[in-house]
């Protein structure tokens, strides 16, 4: 069995010409929806799990957590777990607090596909990459 070799300086993630060729190769679009949208699944599993727990009389997910979730880029996820479970749809100030993280997910989405915003979020992923190492 043959092995591919890859050269040393694109194995790590941190390298910043790696990640110029994985955006360079793809669309940073691509990876910003991918990004936004497992933020959405993992808001909206979490919304699912702490209502079963509440029904179970279980040890529940914090407010909190579901609000962290929701700020960095899953409040999409978030307002449909809610409504689909109704799940906190009373409770305040829980309920005002998700609808205006909601609004501002909808801008930072906005900012993000923009052709300034890939920049900024290709800057900010290439810092954290960095900070890794």
């Amino acid at each position: 069995m043959k092995f591919i070799s890859v050269p040393e300086s694109q194995q790590s993630l941190s390298d910043p010409t790696f990640l110029d060729q994985i955006i360079s190769a793809h669309n940073i679009n691509f990876w910003i929806l991918c990004f936004f949208g497992g933020l959405c699944i993992l808001s909206y599993l979490q919304f699912s799990w702490d209502k079963y727990c509440a029904i179970r009389q279980r040890w529940r997910i914090s407010e909190s957590t579901l609000l962290l979730t929701a700020i960095l880029g899953g409040a999409l996820g978030a307002k449909i777990g809610q409504k689909a479970f109704r799940h906190k749809t009373t409770k305040e100030p829980f309920r005002t607090s998700l609808q205006r993280i909601f609004f501002w997910n909808f801008a930072l989405y906005a900012i993000a596909l923009r052709p300034q915003g890939k920049v900024a979020v290709t800057s900010i992923a290439l810092a954290f990459f960095n900070g890794m190492q």
